[in-house]
């Protein structure tokens, strides 16, 4: 951590310490260490908005546990010629519910 550092930094730094594995620092410091975007914590830099970096990454890595096993899965193999892509289907938002 660096020594110039805010107060938030601080606080957000000192929950993750306690070693709390419910507290909400300690989830979001593991699943920013799975992004491997460690070095976040180190260069932190609060001019920059790091959520769109993070949430693409994150997409991108479901992508591909999804496609790695649609592909892997034998009941999937008929699916996987007609779905290749991660995507809403625009045929699923004219479906209507028959439940009230």
């Amino acid at each position: 951590m660096k020594s110039d550092s805010s107060p938030i930094q601080n606080i957000y730094f000192d929950l993750c310490n306690h070693y709390d594995l419910r507290s909400c620092a300690t989830r979001i410091h593991s699943v920013i260490d799975h992004l491997s975007y460690t070095t976040i914590f180190q260069d932190y830099n609060a001019n920059i908005d790091y959520f769109p970096m993070l949430k693409q990454r994150l997409r991108d890595q479901y992508i591909q546990y999804w496609s790695t096993n649609i592909r892997a899965s034998p009941k999937l193999e008929h699916y996987c010629k007609f779905k290749d892509i991660f995507c809403f289907e625009d045929y699923l938002s004219k479906l209507q519910s028959n439940e009230l």
